[in-house]
């Protein structure tokens, strides 16, 4: 992934070597988002929500290039900022 100026504003995440700026989602994107399936793997829940929000910065950002470069750390950041930034309040599977 090259570097390149971000069209929106967000948190700085450290990952892969260098610094990302992950964006609160788009209302379109929280729509699909709350549309999907929830009910399992958080893990997989976090993935989808990060990935939306990195492509709104870094289009070629793909799931795969995520599950690879993030870690324990970057993935509690990432939430935790798109939860603040977004207005997400994120809850155990099932509830």
């Amino acid at each position: 992934m090259s570097e390149e100026k971000v069209r929106f504003r967000g948190t700085p995440i450290y990952m892969d070597g260098r610094t990302w700026i992950v964006p609160p989602i788009s209302v379109r994107q929280m729509q699909e988002y709350e549309a999907e399936d929830h009910s399992k793997a958080s893990v997989e829940s976090s993935l989808s929500l990060i990935h939306k929000a990195m492509t709104r910065n870094y289009p070629d950002v793909t799931v795969e290039w995520l599950r690879e470069s993030l870690d324990a750390a970057s993935t509690r950041e990432a939430v935790a900022a798109l939860s603040a930034s977004s207005g997400l309040v994120l809850v155990a599977p099932g509830e």
